[in-house]
């Protein structure tokens, strides 16, 4: 599914061959080494950006990774204030059905 997804999107823009253009292909590398967005700018001007076109799927290790980094990062009472929005939305009956 996510193939049709990128095709069609690839198909909603009009393409330009970079082949034979040394200067755009190094930049495109960055970009893709990098693995983010960049905005080419005119001296201030923004005029386009540029970003990775495949998606990259992540190792679970990774994904492992980053959690385990991000562990404990909430402030308490954020994640507090989190746990007890979900408990009220848990405890609140479902609406009535609407009669047609």
């Amino acid at each position: 599914m996510e193939r049709r997804v990128v095709r069609r999107l690839a198909d909603a823009f009009a393409t330009i061959d970079i082949s034979r253009k040394p200067d755009v292909l190094e930049l495109v590398g960055e970009v893709l080494a990098g693995g983010r967005p960049r905005v080419l700018r005119r001296g201030k001007e923004a005029l386009a950006l540029v970003t990775p076109y495949a998606v990259r799927v992540k190792k679970e290790r990774d994904v492992r990774a980053a959690l385990e980094q991000a562990a404990g990062t909430w402030p308490a009472e954020l994640a507090e204030k989190l746990q007890r929005e979900i408990r009220e939305t848990r405890d609140v009956p479902p609406e009535p059905a609407v009669k047609l």
